[in-house]
């Protein structure tokens, strides 16, 4: 059982990182950084929460203390992250795909007791595997919001498939 846990995580965290790049992708440098009907946030600063966030997860499955290095970001009216200043597409690329490649590589190399073991957060306990999941949970949440991005620019296409 333990295996199909891992490889399931696994497959939907791959999954999540492959569809969040590919949208992504069809973005433009403009689309990304401008604020849907003046007020809603800028796609670039969700892309830029994503990685922080898998990189959150990864801390807190390695046990690690998250430190200041979260809280200290720049956070708007509403204390969502904001994106650093210059912040560009390729970067937000990499930092997902590599934040991501952090929370495969935990899982992948995990014990069947550490995949069943709780894991300290800031909303209680969870299981390890649960944590890990969140990852893909949370990007592909903001992915749907790339979506809309696409689709309010003229873009209806389906770039998963």
């Amino acid at each position: 059982m333990h295996e199909i846990v891992r490889e399931t995580v696994i497959s939907n965290l791959e999954q999540a990182k492959k569809f969040f790049l590919t949208d992504l992708n069809a973005l433009t440098d403009e689309q990304l950084n401008a604020s849907p009907g003046g007020v809603a946030r800028r796609p670039i600063d969700y892309v830029f929460e994503c990685g922080l966030v898998n990189r959150m997860m990864a801390c807190r499955l390695k046990g690690e203390e998250l430190g200041p290095w979260f809280t200290e970001r720049v956070q708007d009216e509403n204390n969502f992250m904001v994106a650093p200043v210059g912040y560009t597409k390729a970067q937000g690329a990499a930092d997902i795909a590599s934040s991501f490649d952090d929370v495969i590589y935990l899982t992948r190399n995990a014990t069947h007791e550490q995949l069943e073991s709780k894991v300290k957060t800031s909303m209680g306990d969870e299981y390890f595997f649960n944590l890990a999941e969140f990852a893909g949970i949370h990007t592909l949440y903001h992915n749907g919001q790339l979506a809309m991005v696409q689709g309010l620019n003229g873009d209806g296409s389906n770039h998963w498939m």
